[in-house]
């Protein structure tokens, strides 16, 4: 840039120039530019545009435009504000994962169990971050009064549905069953494409409440009370509203 052109940038990209040539004259090889002059390039960028900021400082176009661009605030809207309120969401660390191509090809993985580098294709995509289930007030969640074998996995659980609870367990209900200490629950449930089981263990207690005989072979549950229940909870004392005119499939 000529002696021309200097005169004619505005003092402050003057500045900005001259203490980039400053630290580009005593810059070792392999060290990159320093966070506080990012800074300024990023506030002359803002005053004076990115074209005309990278020109006179010597820096990349793109990389002054990513980085002013990151820092930005987002606009201001006039429109009033909501605060989003997500429903209960069970978040396992250790999930089995069955999928059913419907040719007979049977995929089942745990996510507990996966190591780094060992993980490939979609259901690595899926297992590779936290797995999370979603409760919606639609869902139909059914308690199963009696204890259940542990040992049962997927396929002896989806068999209890049907057989002891007489429901069917491909409708997308969610399925709680617990074992012989109330130490742990088992939720079972089908999304289509395959069954979820999730296993919670209590490190220290019990969980104190649990429908008896007399509620039949199984209770229903509403979305807020299994997350109450999965904390340990007393689902029947949480003071909600009851439906006026339930949503979803009937019980």
């Amino acid at each position: 840039m000529g002696a021309s052109q200097h005169g004619q940038l505005p003092p402050d990209l003057v500045h900005g120039r001259r203490r980039f040539q400053a630290w580009r004259e005593r810059r070792k090889p392999g060290v990159r530019i320093p966070q506080p002059l990012w800074a300024m390039a990023i506030r002359l960028a803002k005053a004076h545009g990115v074209s005309r900021t990278s020109a006179a400082l010597g820096l990349d176009y793109y990389s002054l435009k990513k980085r002013a661009e990151a820092t930005a605030a987002p606009p201001r809207s006039s429109d009033p504000a909501f605060l989003e309120l997500t429903p209960p969401v069970l978040v396992a660390k250790q999930c089995r994962l069955e999928l059913d191509n419907g040719s007979g090809a049977h995929h089942a993985r745990s996510t507990g169990r996966l190591r780094r580098g060992r993980r490939r294709g979609a259901v690595a995509q899926l297992l590779g971050r936290p797995v999370m289930l979603q409760i919606t007030p639609q869902m139909k969640i059914l308690v199963a009064v009696q204890p259940a074998d542990f040992r049962r996995g997927i396929d002896g659980l989806a068999r209890l549905c049907q057989e002891a609870l007489q429901h069917d367990p491909f409708t997308g209900a969610v399925f709680v069953f617990r074992n012989r200490k109330a130490t742990a629950l088992k939720l079972l449930m089908y999304d289509g494409q395959g069954f979820w089981l999730c296993h919670k263990r209590l490190s220290q207690g019990r969980f104190p409440w649990w429908p008896s005989a007399n509620d039949g072979a199984a209770q229903r549950l509403a979305a807020h009370q299994l997350a109450v229940l999965l904390s340990a909870g007393d689902p029947t004392r949480t003071g909600a509203a009851a439906d006026w005119r339930p949503v979803g499939p009937p019980a």
